[in-house]
């Protein structure tokens, strides 16, 4: 952070149950440094593990990322709905954030919406791109009408969502927030 001069707030930095099982002891130590210095720490893949519960508890998390699985399965007839209904509220009441991995259907979104999930991120969004596509994609777009839609990027290795009727600064928060906010970026808001 000294040598990109980068704010640790816009910094999130993504563990997985896995991770903490490996090093409980460091994993908690490390974790708690990072957020002293303003490092958000999000939870992947939540749900999938084996102590996600006692994870919130003892580690500083601020989002928890419900896993994939349970979103794809939205909308068919198994309890993934209320499992992420459940995941949303456990976080809501414990006042972490909460996204949605793996949204790749409207459908998917409008149920999110509906069970009151507030951030989301996947293929609806954007598909993953390179760094130097998505700054590419940022300055074509930041000088023409963004409500219209714009092929962001091709096929990459990172998994940053962004929306395209946001400004060219709300770009950039996105990116580096590495979550689509549903309310303000993709539209999950109120219909008008």
């Amino acid at each position: 952070m000294e040598t990109t001069g980068a704010d640790p707030h816009m910094i999130v930095c993504e563990i997985t149950e896995t991770m903490l099982l490996h090093d409980v002891e460091t994993a908690g130590a490390t974790l708690h440094e990072l957020k002293s210095i303003g490092v958000r720490v999000a939870l992947d893949d939540f749900g999938t593990g084996y102590s996600s519960l006692t994870y919130l508890c003892r580690f500083p998390i601020d989002i928890v990322k419900v896993d994939r699985s349970f979103v794809s399965q939205l909308g068919t007839a198994t309890p993934d709905a209320t499992i992420v209904e459940m995941v949303v509220n456990l976080a809501r009441t414990m006042q972490l954030d909460v996204v949605a991995e793996g949204v790749e259907t409207e459908r998917q979104q409008r149920l999110l919406k509906a069970i009151g999930c507030p951030l989301g991120q996947g293929y609806l969004f954007a598909k993953p791109c390179s760094a130097a596509d998505l700054e590419r994609a940022i300055m074509a777009v930041s000088d023409h009408d963004l409500s219209k839609d714009v092929d962001l990027c091709g096929e990459g290795d990172l998994s940053e969502e962004i929306d395209l009727s946001a400004d060219a600064s709300d770009l950039l928060d996105s990116f580096n927030e590495g979550a689509a906010f549903f309310d303000e970026v993709v539209g999950f808001g109120d219909d008008d």
